[in-house]
């Protein structure tokens, strides 16, 4: 059997990636589809740190096409493709503002996910830090430091473009816990950044 050439390797998006954009009836002319694979492939490399090239294809053309209500059952190359949730609703905010890789890493580490009902906003981030609280020793403040500030990189990435419009909530053990991190979140955001700090708050 001939492999059939890659067409669009010069633009940088693979033959299977289209296919699968197809397959899943991605609204758009071809030029369209080839536009969006690029940002996709993009993206993807993002990813390669954690995840092969073809799985981070198929992570985003599922969340693409959930987002869209699109059918995912005639698309072979998903056939037994399987991603928590709160990975495939983040794909399309975060290729919105550019799959940045910070904001990617807590999605994966189950840090980070996307609300429902963002209010005025763009979309809506809930920041759960339960899962790293019982590691943190509160006497040793140089620790929180060390793990406040990948968590705020984190989430000043989903603020590099400046079109991008999102609020964040904190979920802590409790309200008041929630409420402390929210004051070192902002804290060590301006410690980084001059641009302002946008809307974070205790949930």
């Amino acid at each position: 059997m001939v492999a059939t050439p890659d067409t669009h390797q010069h633009l940088g998006v693979s033959t299977r990636l289209l296919r699968m954009m197809r397959q899943v009836h991605l609204p758009g002319e071809e030029s369209d589809h080839v536009w969006m694979g690029q940002r996709i492939e993009e993206a993807v490399d993002q990813m390669a740190e954690r995840m092969s090239h073809e799985r981070g294809q198929e992570l985003l053309i599922s969340g693409l096409a959930m987002e869209m209500g699109l059918d995912l059952s005639e698309a072979e190359d998903l056939d037994g493709c399987l991603f928590p949730e709160e990975w495939i609703r983040s794909v399309p905010p975060l290729l919105q503002c550019g799959f940045p890789t910070e904001a990617w890493r807590l999605v994966e580490a189950g840090l980070l996910r996307v609300e429902s009902g963002a209010c005025g906003a763009q979309v809506a981030w809930r920041l759960d830090v339960r899962p790293v609280e019982s590691s943190l020793d509160d006497f040793f403040e140089l620790g929180h430091q060390t793990l406040l500030i990948p968590i705020v990189e984190g989430l000043m990435s989903l603020f590099l473009d400046e079109n991008h419009n999102a609020r964040i909530s904190v979920r802590a053990s409790s309200m008041s816990e929630s409420r402390q991190w929210v004051k070192k979140i902002r804290a060590v955001w301006e410690e980084l950044s001059d641009e302002p700090v946008p809307h974070i708050a205790a949930a």
